[in-house]
């Protein structure tokens, strides 16, 4: 039993009629495969060249914005221009998430401009695609901590450390150890304030003891290995003030009394 190709319904095979719908079931024409016309072929080739070529185009300027975005960054940051280097980065990073060489260059733009948020999630993205470039660019966070200007100044020491606080506990740590040339540098201008607003500040964290471990005790250490023992009991004194608690380490580091005719 075949089916009528017009009305679905089951009719004998040898029939020519449907005796329901009464139309002719020209079963030959049915059977017999339906010839392209000649005109179409040309059409078709042509259509799919010109997708083609789109495709190929499309990809091509795709390639060439992705390629000058961060070429034109990277050159902008090699000439000091960071602020303009960023403007030209920032708009490309949200559609190319996965591009390790744009990420290492957020990183390094976002550090200088102390976006701490910003410089931790390309930190966090280029571990995943570069571990390479992403200890490349922590040991790039580390020298930027470092070499970063604070001196006798409590705001600027608390800036950089905020940024190292919002990348992980290893980047605070790179700026607390800043604190023995803090204290150095404070002793130099006769400013007792600074280290006492410092030591308050990090009292808020309960870090207050790294101003001893790495601040008072490196920089008295440093003042009785260059002889310069009324220095260094100026700053015993002033820690012994601040931080009671750190007594001990301070002592330590200052050693015995010397006699008099020792210290002429």
């Amino acid at each position: 039993m075949d089916r009528c190709p017009r009305c679905s319904k089951i009719v004998e095979p040898n029939w020519a009629y449907c005796p329901v719908c009464d139309r002719p079931r020209i079963l030959e024409s049915l059977r017999t495969p339906v010839v392209q016309p000649a005109w179409q072929q040309p059409l078709w080739q042509a259509a799919a060249a010109l997708v083609t070529l789109w495709l190929i185009v499309t990809l091509g300027v795709a390639f060439l914005r992705e390629a000058k975005a961060v070429r034109v960054s990277r050159e902008l940051l090699d000439a000091g221009k960071t602020q303009d280097a960023w403007s030209i980065l920032q708009p490309f990073l949200p559609d190319h998430k996965n591009h390790s060489q744009a990420l290492f260059l957020c990183g390094q733009e976002a550090i200088q401009l102390h976006l701490g948020d910003e410089a931790k999630q390309c930190l966090q993205g280029l571990e995943g695609l570069s571990p390479d470039l992403a200890k490349e660019l922590r040991a790039d966070y580390g020298r930027t901590l470092t070499a970063g200007t604070v001196g006798c100044n409590a705001d600027s020491f608390g800036q950089l450390l905020a940024l190292g606080d919002q990348l992980g506990s290893d980047f605070a740590g790179t700026v607390l150890s800043k604190l023995g040339d803090v204290v150095e540098t404070c002793r130099a201008a006769r400013d007792y304030y600074t280290p006492m607003r410092i030591t308050q500040m990090l009292a808020r964290s309960g870090r207050e003891m790294a101003m001893i471990e790495q601040g008072y005790v490196p920089a008295i250490s440093k003042a009785v290995a260059q002889g310069r023992r009324a220095d260094a009991e100026v700053l015993a004194r002033q820690a012994g003030r601040m931080i009671p608690a750190g007594s001990a380490a301070v002592s330590a580091a200052l050693g015995p009394a010397q006699p008099k005719s020792a210290q002429k």
